[in-house]
């Protein structure tokens, strides 16, 4: 029994060095996301990777996470691909001055114009300042299997330069209309010539073999990480996917994250796979559980209980030193720990349960991933910030880039116009401001699972409400903007002080659009507004054949949301 122990010691060993290996660059440090949308667009072409570069040189920073897919989308990238810039029009970059007056349309010589590899401009530009890349990839790859095809692209005549009705009868045997998105019926008629069939086996094995190989063997050691997201099984196969990445063609020590699996406490969720933790935080469910909420709180203390900064598959609770017994580590959800007698302040990891991956957490700056007001106050970041790398523990702010979907833009030489690349002015400051103040942080803290500098005007689950400032039931409209220089007595902590009281515009179900003028296609079915978007915050960001979410064609059963509430 006792040499038996003792191998399994030295295995898990053996095994938590290596993973050590590939994650040295990130362990007690921290770095910044941002996104660029893939694909031709007006970003992609005035792009200029050397201006964030002198922009983010003058942070602290080790390393940082910037799609090589557009973003969750994977039916558009950041350079161009064998396969898919042929298949696929206007789904990789391409050098084009779109000042010239040449608009695009579906007429558009996409073919013409010289290919872009932006994610190659990026590396190359962080190189120069000695911080390192980890690739961004939307796993669901080219056949969208997580979002569907009404996300694409080009999908019911989304994209200027595809005609979805036109392709799509062609395409579908037996379709007529606009509603199918060209692009993903290309990728799987691609597939299914080349494996024989197009059944998600066999997706996934090409999004692995065709998609991953071609950028993993071309970018090699340049790619020090790879952090893939929709890791369910349903829209991937991770074990195909490292295979590719840690390919001796490619970079066999490219550290590895999947995001799949609960997400707090920190912990192994993908053994043989991830080599650090993907930090998704508790899932924000359209802005309604905002990421600085005392439910993520766990992920702090899953970076302390860590041995070294690396966390493992299984765990026990603990509460003032008693064990608190639970149902089993892969389902624990410390977000759903409403009852403070429950809720525990510390893990002991087993060691024995999977190799070590690196306890890293990956933090949206704003209400939303990519855009939206910042929500953090800058005394919780700084110092849950520090408490994580502090334990050895990496910690990654995303931000939003100047020019992103409703956030503002400046102007720069380079461009003769917008700046398209720099992180936006104020949340470049907020970052500056969160790591001086890192530095002044110390015992005993003070932003706890009780107090957290965090309201809403909305919560997902009245499970998580804890977490997050609300009043009766219904969420609170925060009159503060939280962490800059305002008045916010009010949200300064974590407690059921009185609120305003909200009144919601009347909403009847006379104002919903009807079949014929909105709707989506989910899983092959056609949705229109009805029960099946009622109050569903995930639901309701779903964008329709008009180009609407469901907020807007469908406001009596999404609640209005699209309407912000009025204070009496």
């Amino acid at each position: 029994m006792k040499i038996s122990l003792l191998l399994t010691w030295l295995l898990s060993m053996a095994v938590g060095i290596y993973s050590q290996d590939r994650t040295a660059f990130m362990s007690g440090k921290h770095g910044i996301g941002y996104r660029i949308p893939g694909g031709v667009n007006f970003e992609t072409h005035y792009y200029n990777a050397t201006n964030f570069a002198n922009q983010i040189k003058q942070l602290p920073i080790s390393y940082v996470i910037i799609g090589l897919s557009s973003g969750a989308f994977g039916d558009r990238y950041l350079a161009p691909h064998s396969v898919l810039t042929d298949l696929n029009r206007g789904s990789t970059p391409i050098k084009h001055d779109w000042t010239d007056g040449n608009f695009p349309t579906t007429d558009f010589e996409i073919e013409s114009f010289e290919d872009r590899d932006l994610f190659d401009e990026i590396l190359t530009a962080m190189e120069s300042i000695n911080v390192k890349v980890i690739a961004y990839m939307a796993a669901q790859g080219p056949a969208m299997l997580k979002e569907g095809e009404y996300a694409a692209y080009d999908y019911n005549n989304k994209s200027p330069y595809v005609d979805s009705c036109v392709e799509c009868p062609q395409l579908i045997k037996g379709f007529s209309g606009c509603t199918c998105a060209p692009s993903v019926h290309k990728w799987k008629k691609y597939v299914a010539q080349t494996y024989g069939d197009a059944t998600n086996e066999n997706l996934h094995k090409a999004y692995a073999e065709v998609i991953v190989r071609e950028y993993a063997q071309r970018y090699g050691t340049r790619i020090s990480g790879w952090w893939f997201d929709q890791g369910a099984s349903d829209f991937a196969n991770g074990a195909l996917v490292k295979q590719e990445v840690h390919a001796a063609a490619a970079n066999p020590n490219a550290a590895i994250a999947w995001n799949n699996g609960n997400k707090v406490p920190l912990r192994n969720n993908n053994p043989g796979i991830e080599d650090f933790t993907s930090g998704h935080m508790n899932p924000l469910k359209n802005d309604a559980n905002p990421s600085d909420g005392c439910y993520n709180y766990g992920m702090v203390l899953a970076a302390e209980s860590s041995l070294n900064g690396y966390v493992h598959k299984d765990f026990e609770t603990y509460k003032d030193g008693v064990n608190i017994i639970h149902n089993g580590a892969e389902t624990y959800n410390y977000a759903l720990k409403k009852d403070p007698a429950t809720r525990p302040d510390s893990f002991a990891y087993d060691t024995s349960s999977s190799e070590g991956s690196l306890a890293h957490v990956f933090m949206p700056l704003n209400l939303k991933w990519n855009n939206g007001d910042i929500v953090w106050d800058k005394d919780q970041g700084a110092e849950w910030q520090k408490r994580v790398v502090e334990s050895g523990g990496a910690w990654t702010w995303n931000v939003a880039r100047s020019g992103c979907n409703g956030c503002p833009q400046k102007f720069n030489s380079w461009t003769g116009g917008l700046n398209v690349d720099e992180i936006l002015d104020r949340d470049f400051q907020y970052l500056q401001d969160i790591y001086n103040l890192m530095e002044t942080k110390s015992e005993p803290y003070s932003f706890t699972d009780s107090n957290c500098k965090c309201c809403t005007t909305k919560v997902s689950n009245p499970d998580f409400a804890w977490g997050c400032r609300e009043t009766d039931g219904y969420p609170v409209t925060c009159s503060a903007t939280i962490g800059l220089d305002t008045d916010i007595a009010s949200i300064a902590t974590y407690a059921p002080t009185p609120v305003p009281d909200v009144t919601m515009p009347e909403c009847i179900a006379t104002d919903d659009a009807d079949l014929s003028t909105w709707h989506v296609v989910v899983k092959d079915a056609t949705k229109t507004c009805g029960a099946y978007f009622y109050n569903n915050f995930a639901r309701c960001d779903l964008v329709g054949s008009d180009g609407r979410t469901a907020y807007e064609a469908c406001p009596h059963y999404c609640g209005c949301c699209s309407n912000s509430p009025t204070i009496n």
